[in-house]
């Protein structure tokens, strides 16, 4: 069984005054179009980007125009319209492995607590997605089934430097969820940081 976990950022890092939405946009598009001609039949479960968004890193934390047109691409890929209707208002979703019905991915949009993000500043929870994460965690325990995480910015620092990526409120909340139920958490997958490694995330009591 192969699938591809898609984390990265689709647009390329470019300054604002060389881009704009319907541009990103457009290469969204044909960045979709294309691996689903090059891998027919092959699951993709994709992740916004912190470049993906105009102005760069600015990821509303509710409905807006990006997330319901990439939405609507990646429609065959999320296959649920209850989820697309999720991730239109916020741009992150869930889907159950095609091939493993007890193993879902929760596709996060943690662009919404990157610290470059003036639009989520000061926002508990935005877009809900804290809440319908618990929700997401707390149904899968009951149900005996596990999760695979993805987003693009991860809630741990940066190695080379530690630079703390997410604001401080959000990253405690994030990080005390992933703890709460790391028996539920199979793996968690992001990128941003441009480089291969392993983040270890510990409580007062111990390593998880």
């Amino acid at each position: 069984y192969v699938c591809l976990l898609s984390e990265s950022d689709t647009v390329a890092h470019i300054k604002d005054p060389y881009t704009s939405l319907p541009e990103n946009l457009k290469i969204i598009k044909n960045v979709t179009d294309l691996l689903e001609e090059s891998l027919p039949g092959i699951p993709v479960y994709a992740s916004l980007g912190n470049h993906d968004f105009y102005p760069s890193d600015q990821a509303e934390g509710n409905e807006s125009e990006i997330y319901r047109e990439v939405g609507g691409m990646w429609e065959d890929w999320i296959s649920s319209q209850g989820q697309v209707d999720r991730f239109e208002k916020g741009g992150f979703y869930a889907k159950t492995l095609d091939a493993a019905p007890k193993v879902r991915v929760l596709a996060l949009n943690t662009n919404l607590y990157f610290t470059s993000n003036d639009k989520t500043a000061e926002m508990a929870d935005p877009g809900g997605q804290f809440a319908w994460l618990e929700q997401q965690l707390k149904d899968a325990r009951s149900n005996g089934h596990k999760v695979i995480i993805t987003g693009h910015v991860p809630p741990a620092p940066l190695t080379r430097g530690l630079v703390n990526w997410f604001y401080a409120a959000h990253k405690t909340r994030l990080v005390n969820i992933l703890l709460d139920y790391s028996d539920v958490i199979a793996a968690t997958h992001f990128g941003h940081d441009h480089q291969d490694g392993f983040k270890i995330i510990q409580n007062s009591v111990g390593i998880h």
